[in-house]
């Protein structure tokens, strides 16, 4: 009797379920949200200097992995142009993300600078 079969790719394929697949609608709305991240990089010149989380963005499975990525994207941001900048373009980029995300993962206005 074989316990393990050979093409074991993850712990789904342990407990015999199948990876979960994202809904077609919502990845579809999941490839704008990517772009303008890239976008944001590039225009900077990021893209060079932080490729780290320019591949994170670019290689992201779904739209949980993309809302992720907008912590690293805020630091990069927050490091090469200022904070301000930062928050302007992440609540930009955040307000890409309604409908596409349980009500727990919801962006909520961080509070102003003086």
């Amino acid at each position: 009797m074989r316990w393990f079969k050979p093409n074991l790719n993850s712990i789904y394929s342990l407990l015999g379920r199948t990876v979960p697949q994202p809904a077609p609608a919502a990845a579809f709305r999941t490839e704008p949200v990517r772009q303008i991240m890239l976008e944001t990089m590039t225009a900077i010149g990021l893209d060079q200097s932080h490729p780290q989380v320019y591949h994170r963005i670019f290689f992201a499975q779904d739209v949980q992995a993309l809302w992720y990525t907008r912590s690293d994207l805020m630091t990069v941001l927050a490091s090469e142009q200022g904070e301000a900048f930062a928050q302007e373009k992440i609540a930009v980029i955040s307000s890409l993300f309604d409908g596409l995300l349980p009500q727990s993962l919801r962006y909520r206005e961080p509070p102003k600078l003086l």
